[in-house]
C-alpha cells in the first residue's frame, strides 16, 4: 500500500518523494488474498491515492480460485478495475475469479484444468537460472504462462495507451 501511494506521487515516511512529474496514472496489482475482501486499510489507501488525482486506475488481478471475486482482495475494494481471465476461446478461464466484482476479463493464458495446453498461454520472458538468496543467472527463456497476474497487466496496457492518447480519460 505504501508503494502504491509513492508511485501515486504522496508522502510515505521514510523515503524521498516521487519526482515530479514521474507519478503513475496507472497502477498494476497482480496479486491478491482469496477469501478476504478488501479491509478497511486498503479502501482508505484507494480513496486517497484515486482522490489525489494522479493515478487514473488501478488494475487488479481478480485471482485464481474460481470463486467469487467479490471475497478476494485488493480487487474487491472500490475504484479497482478487476481484471478476470478468459480462454482463447472466449469462455470463462475455470480457476479465474468470476461475479459482480470484475470489471473487465482479458487473455488469461493456458490452464491445465481447462484443457488449453500451451495452445493458449500467454508468452513471456524469464531466466532460466536459479532463484536462492544468492541468484545465480542464467540465460534468456520463454516461459508460457496464465492466470489473472498475466490478465490485469494486458489491461494496465491498454489503458496505459487509451491515456497516450487522450490524458482527460478518467
Amino acid at each position: 500500500m505504501e508503494a502504491m501511494r509513492w508511485a501515486a506521487g504522496l508522502p510515505v515516511s521514510g523515503v524521498p518523494d516521487t519526482p515530479t512529474p514521474n507519478h503513475a496514472q496507472v497502477l498494476n496489482l497482480s496479486l491478491g488474498v482469496s477469501s478476504e475482501p478488501c479491509t478497511n486499510f486498503e479502501q482508505a489507501v484507494f480513496a486517497e491515492i484515486l482522490s489525489a488525482g494522479t493515478v487514473k486506475a488501478i488494475v487488479t488481478a481478480a485471482g485464481n480460485d474460481g470463486g467469487a471475486a467479490s471475497q478476494s482482495s485488493p480487487g474487491s475494494c472500490d475504484g479497482a478495475v478487476n481484471v478476470a481471465g478468459i480462454l482463447i476461446s472466449g469462455a470463462k478461464a475455470s480457476a479465474s475469479n468470476f461475479g459482480a466484482g470484475v470489471t473487465v476479463a482479458a487473455p488469461y493464458g493456458s490452464s491445465a484444468n481447462d484443457g488449453v495446453g500451451s495452445s493458449g498461454a500467454i508468452l513471456s520472458l524469464g531466466n532460466d537460472g536459479t532463484t536462492s538468496f544468492i541468484a545465480s543467472p542464467g540465460g534468456d527463456i520463454v516461459l508460457e504462462v496464465g492466470g489473472t497476474s498475466f490478465s490485469a497487466p494486458l489491461v494496465s496496457g491498454v489503458v496505459s495507451l487509451m491515456l497516450s492518447v487522450n490524458p482527460n480519460l478518467s
